[in-house]
Protein backbone atom coordinates (compact mmCIF):
# COMPACT_ATOMS: atom_id res chain seq x y z
CA UNK A 1 0.00 0.00 0.00
CA UNK A 2 1.19 3.50 -0.76
CA UNK A 3 2.04 5.88 2.10
CA UNK A 4 -0.03 8.68 0.50
CA UNK A 5 -3.10 6.43 0.67
CA UNK A 6 -2.77 6.26 4.48
CA UNK A 7 -1.58 9.73 5.43
CA UNK A 8 -2.71 13.33 5.39
CA UNK A 9 -0.03 15.97 4.82
CA UNK A 10 -0.98 19.44 6.03
CA UNK A 11 1.10 22.59 5.65
CA UNK A 12 -0.24 25.08 8.14
CA UNK A 13 2.12 28.05 8.09
CA UNK A 14 5.22 29.54 6.55
CA UNK A 15 8.02 31.28 8.41
CA UNK A 16 8.69 34.83 7.36
CA UNK A 17 11.87 36.76 8.10
CA UNK A 18 10.68 37.17 11.69
CA UNK A 19 10.33 33.39 11.88
CA UNK A 20 7.41 33.07 14.29
CA UNK A 21 4.57 30.52 14.31
CA UNK A 22 2.34 31.37 17.21
CA UNK A 23 -1.16 31.45 15.86
CA UNK A 24 -4.19 29.27 16.32
CA UNK A 25 -4.20 28.84 12.54
CA UNK A 26 -1.42 26.28 13.01
CA UNK A 27 -3.79 23.64 14.45
CA UNK A 28 -4.67 20.24 13.06
CA UNK A 29 -7.37 17.97 14.41
CA UNK A 30 -6.15 14.52 15.47
CA UNK A 31 -9.66 13.23 16.15
CA UNK A 32 -9.49 10.82 13.20
CA UNK A 33 -5.72 10.27 13.26
CA UNK A 34 -3.91 8.38 16.04
CA UNK A 35 -0.44 9.61 15.01
CA UNK A 36 1.15 12.80 13.75
CA UNK A 37 4.67 13.73 12.74
CA UNK A 38 5.28 17.45 13.20
CA UNK A 39 7.92 18.60 10.70
CA UNK A 40 9.57 21.99 11.03
CA UNK A 41 11.90 23.16 8.23
CA UNK A 42 14.11 26.23 8.76
CA UNK A 43 16.48 27.80 6.26
CA UNK A 44 18.85 30.24 7.94
CA UNK A 45 20.14 33.46 6.44
CA UNK A 46 22.05 34.10 9.64
CA UNK A 47 22.20 32.73 13.14
CA UNK A 48 19.15 32.58 15.39
CA UNK A 49 17.32 30.39 17.89
CA UNK A 50 13.71 30.07 18.94
CA UNK A 51 11.69 28.02 21.40
CA UNK A 52 9.55 25.21 19.97
CA UNK A 53 6.55 24.03 22.01
CA UNK A 54 3.50 21.90 21.34
CA UNK A 55 0.01 22.99 22.36
CA UNK A 56 -3.31 21.15 22.56
CA UNK A 57 -6.84 22.50 22.59
CA UNK A 58 -10.47 21.45 22.32
CA UNK A 59 -11.26 23.96 19.56
CA UNK A 60 -9.50 24.92 16.32
CA UNK A 61 -9.20 28.54 17.46
CA UNK A 62 -7.00 27.37 20.31
CA UNK A 63 -8.67 29.65 22.86
CA UNK A 64 -8.19 27.02 25.57
CA UNK A 65 -4.69 25.93 24.49
CA UNK A 66 -2.38 24.35 27.00
CA UNK A 67 1.04 22.73 26.76
CA UNK A 68 1.38 19.23 25.39
CA UNK A 69 4.15 17.27 27.03
CA UNK A 70 6.90 15.67 24.95
CA UNK A 71 10.39 14.53 25.83
CA UNK A 72 12.29 14.07 22.59
CA UNK A 73 12.57 15.10 18.97
CA UNK A 74 14.81 14.37 15.99
CA UNK A 75 16.80 16.98 14.09
CA UNK A 76 19.50 17.79 11.56
CA UNK A 77 21.27 21.16 11.41
CA UNK A 78 22.23 20.60 7.76
CA UNK A 79 19.72 18.24 6.18
CA UNK A 80 20.77 18.86 2.59
CA UNK A 81 24.34 17.71 3.20
CA UNK A 82 23.67 15.18 5.97
CA UNK A 83 20.52 13.08 5.72
CA UNK A 84 21.03 11.54 9.15
CA UNK A 85 19.05 12.64 12.20
CA UNK A 86 20.11 13.13 15.81
CA UNK A 87 17.83 12.57 18.79
CA UNK A 88 17.35 15.64 20.97
CA UNK A 89 15.86 15.96 24.45
CA UNK A 90 13.16 18.49 25.22
CA UNK A 91 13.40 20.37 28.52
CA UNK A 92 10.09 21.34 30.15
CA UNK A 93 8.27 20.39 26.91
CA UNK A 94 10.39 22.83 24.88
CA UNK A 95 13.53 22.87 22.76
CA UNK A 96 15.36 25.56 20.83
CA UNK A 97 15.34 25.44 17.05
CA UNK A 98 18.51 26.83 15.53
CA UNK A 99 18.84 28.68 12.24
CA UNK A 100 22.25 28.01 10.72
CA UNK A 101 23.50 30.41 8.06
CA UNK A 102 22.88 29.02 4.54
CA UNK A 103 21.76 25.62 5.86
CA UNK A 104 18.42 23.79 5.96
CA UNK A 105 17.67 22.61 9.49
CA UNK A 106 14.83 20.22 10.19
CA UNK A 107 13.05 19.09 13.34
CA UNK A 108 10.63 16.20 13.75
CA UNK A 109 8.34 15.49 16.71
CA UNK A 110 6.22 12.34 16.94
CA UNK A 111 2.83 12.83 18.63
CA UNK A 112 0.30 10.15 19.54
CA UNK A 113 -3.32 11.26 19.87
CA UNK A 114 -3.62 9.52 23.23
CA UNK A 115 -0.90 11.88 24.58
CA UNK A 116 -3.45 14.69 24.31
CA UNK A 117 -5.88 15.28 27.19
CA UNK A 118 -8.54 13.11 25.53
CA UNK A 119 -10.51 12.77 28.78
CA UNK A 120 -11.32 16.47 28.45
CA UNK A 121 -11.88 16.36 24.64
CA UNK A 122 -8.55 17.86 23.56
CA UNK A 123 -8.08 16.79 19.92
CA UNK A 124 -6.36 19.79 18.30
CA UNK A 125 -2.58 19.99 18.04
CA UNK A 126 -0.37 22.91 17.14
CA UNK A 127 3.33 23.68 17.11
CA UNK A 128 4.48 27.11 18.27
CA UNK A 129 7.86 28.48 17.23
CA UNK A 130 9.07 31.70 18.81
CA UNK A 131 11.32 34.16 17.06
CA UNK A 132 13.90 32.21 15.06
CA UNK A 133 15.54 35.35 13.65
CA UNK A 134 17.20 35.39 10.23
CA UNK A 135 15.23 32.43 8.91
CA UNK A 136 12.47 31.31 6.60
CA UNK A 137 10.77 27.93 6.48
CA UNK A 138 7.53 26.08 6.97
CA UNK A 139 5.61 23.85 9.32
CA UNK A 140 3.98 20.59 8.22
CA UNK A 141 1.95 17.91 9.92
CA UNK A 142 1.96 14.35 8.61
CA UNK A 143 -1.09 12.65 10.11
CA UNK A 144 -1.26 8.92 9.59
CA UNK A 145 -3.03 5.67 10.41
CA UNK A 146 -6.38 7.36 9.78
CA UNK A 147 -9.30 5.74 11.56
CA UNK A 148 -11.31 5.83 8.33
CA UNK A 149 -8.72 5.69 5.55
CA UNK A 150 -10.29 6.11 2.13
CA UNK A 151 -7.25 6.52 -0.11
CA UNK A 152 -5.23 9.58 -1.08
CA UNK A 153 -8.11 11.36 -2.78
CA UNK A 154 -10.59 10.98 0.10
CA UNK A 155 -8.67 11.08 3.39
CA UNK A 156 -10.55 12.61 6.34
CA UNK A 157 -9.82 16.31 6.81
CA UNK A 158 -7.55 17.38 9.65
CA UNK A 159 -8.35 21.09 9.27
CA UNK A 160 -11.37 22.45 11.06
Amino acid sequence: MQMIANAKIVTRDALSATATFQTAANTVNMKLYPRCLVALWIYGSGAGTGAVTLKQSTVAAGTDAKALGFTDYWYSADYITLDSLTKGAATSNTFNAVAVNAKLSCYFIEVKADALDVDNDFTFLRCDVANVANAVGHLQYLLYEARYAKGADAMPSAIS
